[in-house]
């Protein structure tokens, strides 16, 4: 008798086992390209891009191999997340009522689209809104003046991105070292968008400013050898963690007084 309750539960248990098998939802394996949805991005999307002078400052640092292209230096930089500008400069000779047309298209689309703003980034420049612009694809992008045509600019949004500087930055000494402490910049979250960051500090007055560059993705950090009863500016500033873009602009200095070296000095666990 025990040994046909033994063989019934044996093809119980093998029957149970072959059932699971086929049961069981087959997980679904990630692909390390895929991208959280760029249109996920919350207040960002409404929050305003910098005033036009203020683009135009920064898009004539780029690096020619990245985001710029010889035939009327076209150059493009996005401010994550919240637009992208072009700028080009015409040539010498031009005449000053040629008309210059941006046109662009994202990699593996047929049509081109023409540049729907002209006007917000300044003279020879195309605006790109948050509604128009699609954050982490290829884009082709060239200008044409009536029968003539730019080198096309060939470019990912990444390798053109830069962020606003950190926000929220605060210091607090304890005579010998400062615990220092800042934020994301605004409309950027560490899931979608993770950064790395420097911190500088100078006396105040100096000129001199000194670099901790390996600050790494942490939003908090410890400077030590500070002089006791010393006043001090720091700033931060950011990148995107891959290495891609470019560094934000620094930060608002913000002052702070090293203090008397009375406080035990605090270990940093993230160091």
């Amino acid at each position: 008798m025990a040994g046909m309750l033994n063989y019934y539960f044996l093809i119980w248990a093998v029957i149970m086992r072959i059932s699971g098998r086929h049961l069981a939802p087959k997980a679904t394996p990630q692909d390390p390209n895929d991208r959280p949805s760029p249109t996920v991005l919350g207040a960002a999307q409404t929050q305003p891009c910098p005033a036009p002078e203020e683009l135009t400052t920064w898009c004539p640092t780029l690096n020619p191999s990245a985001g710029a292209s010889s035939s009327l230096h076209l150059r493009c930089l996005v401010l994550y997340p919240k637009c992208m500008s072009c700028h080009w400069t015409p040539q010498d000779g031009a005449a000053s009522n040629t008309t210059f047309h941006l046109r662009y298209k994202r990699r593996g689309v047929t049509e081109a689209e023409e540049c729907k703003d002209y006007v917000t980034s300044g003279p020879n420049s195309c605006y790109f809104s948050r509604t128009n612009l699609c954050l982490y694809l290829t884009y082709e992008i060239w200008v044409e003046a009536g029968n003539q045509m730019s080198e096309k600019l060939i470019v990912n949004t990444e390798d053109i991105a830069k962020t606003e500087p950190p926000e929220g930055l605060k210091a607090t000494g304890f005579g010998t070292h400062f615990s220092v402490e800042w934020g994301y910049p605004p409309g950027v979250a560490a899931s979608y968008f993770p950064l790395v960051f420097e911190l500088q500090y100078q006396e105040q007055g100096s000129g001199e400013w000194e670099q901790e560059p390996d600050v790494g993705e942490q939003t908090s950090y410890y400077v030590y050898d500070v002089k006791p009863d010393t006043v001090y500016l720091l700033a931060v500033r950011c990148k995107n963690s891959d290495g891609k873009g470019f560094w934000s602009d620094w930060s608002t200095p913000v002052t702070v007084s090293s203090g008397q070296a009375t406080a035990k000095p605090v270990q940093s666990q993230a160091q």
